[in-house]
């Protein structure tokens, strides 16, 4: 049975929640990745910013110098890197 940890990746690339959209859409493009996880300051997952959340942007672009935070998804489920991929939702 596979763990997380055979499938994760471990180079990760984390924003701050005071950045800019547009700095973090430039972030996505230049990796070429669909999201972040947005962590504090101690490194602590504060929630996740993917293209979804980005997509409402498309009908105001004025918003690009907003902050992370209005957009990021809070309720974000994790799983330990030993935990079986069997049953995870």
């Amino acid at each position: 049975m596979s763990k997380a940890k055979d499938v994760m990746n471990t180079n990760i690339v984390a924003v701050d929640p005071d950045d800019t959209i547009e700095k973090v859409m430039s972030t996505m493009i230049r990796l070429g990745i669909s999201g972040l996880p947005v962590v504090d300051i101690a490194g602590q997952l504060l929630g996740i910013i993917t293209e979804f959340d980005l997509l409402e942007l498309v009908w105001s672009p004025n918003t690009s110098k907003n902050k992370v935070y209005h957009y990021m998804t809070r309720d974000v489920r994790t799983v330990n890197e030993e935990d079986e991929l069997a049953g995870c939702r």
